[in-house]
């Protein structure tokens, strides 16, 4: 049967375009959609009946259970897209799990399905709760994040890190801020890392904020910092933080680049530089691992490569 994965080689694109082909999105040209289109039917492409099956919530061991911090992120909603290719393509349903700040009630709520496997996106559960998902004897990957001892598919955020802080400096910015959410995280570890490594060879001076994710607040900080001392560069941890710090320095009229993370659709009608992330494609291939019956304890290691999408910005 082909997939869409078939598809896109043929044709010569991303496998988010030919989703994106598929579900008749509008933001993709129309000759690259109608030989996306015509691609599909020469290959018999058909999506099966998980969805129906999905829909009257017939649940069972075919079922790939999915913990998730929220759907409406545009990153994380890519990321389950690709999964939803992925499992729809080998007939399985997928369950959501919305981890919120309930991880011991999820956790116990997987642990009573009858799952064909696990995927744990992003989130940092605790040792305890990943112990409890390892014990199951359910096959276990982790997407957008690294774990010991387990299968992960993820970005190189330190990569990612590293090409924001050579498209500033590229740019000519010698006075440079990273703006990065107040929680810790393993991604925001990463990204820093790289950023604040090449900046350091370049020699080129860092300050660092960090604030609770939120564009209004990251516009009153970007806002408060230009007046306290003006800086020519910015990256920002992600791009609604970057939306918030752009509006402040446009209002200030100072020539500050900036450059987001994550790519998110907003970002190409906002004119807005940043890191695009090809969360389809891991969404993708880890619901691929897990629809391949992996065995349980699988260390699998599949690491991502970012990009940046310059817009001048």
């Amino acid at each position: 049967m082909a997939t869409i994965k078939d598809i896109a080689r043929i044709a010569g694109v991303g496998l988010g375009t030919v989703s994106r082909a598929l579900n008749g999105e509008p933001n993709i040209r129309p000759d690259t959609r109608d030989r996306i289109l015509e691609t599909a039917r020469r290959l018999h492409y058909r999506p099966n009946e998980s969805a129906r099956r999905l829909a009257r919530r017939e649940f069972s061991s075919a079922t790939v259970g999915i913990v998730i911090p929220v759907v409406s992120h545009p990153f994380y909603f890519e990321i389950l897209r690709g999964i939803y290719f992925a499992l729809n393509e080998s007939d399985k349903n997928l369950l959501v799990f919305n981890l919120g700040r309930y991880e011991e009630l999820v956790v116990e709520h997987i642990s009573k399905e009858n799952l064909a496997g696990i995927i744990v996106v992003s989130a940092g559960i605790s040792p305890e709760s990943k112990n409890l998902l390892s014990a199951l004897g359910t096959p276990v990957a982790y997407i957008d994040r690294y774990e010991k001892d387990a299968a992960c598919f993820r970005i190189d955020n330190t990569l990612g890190g590293n090409l924001a802080a050579k498209y500033l400096a590229g740019a000519g910015c010698r006075s440079i801020v990273y703006l990065g959410e107040e929680s810790p995280s393993q991604q925001q570890d990463e990204r820093l890392g790289g950023f604040r490594d090449t900046l350091k060879a370049a020699g080129i001076p860092l300050r660092e904020k960090f604030i609770y994710v939120d564009d209004k607040t990251a516009y009153e900080a970007v806002g408060e910092m230009l007046k306290e001392e003006p800086f020519d560069g910015i990256f920002c941890f992600c791009d609604r933080l970057a939306y918030g710090a752009r509006s402040a320095i446009q209002e200030s009229g100072l020539p500050v680049r900036v450059i987001g993370y994550d790519d998110a659709p907003a970002s190409q009608y906002l004119g807005l530089s940043s890191v695009r992330q090809p969360a389809f494609e891991i969404g993708y291939e880890g619901g691929i691992y897990i629809s391949a019956a992996a065995a349980p304890g699988d260390k699998s290691d599949r690491v991502f490569q970012p990009e940046v999408v310059d817009r001048g910005s």
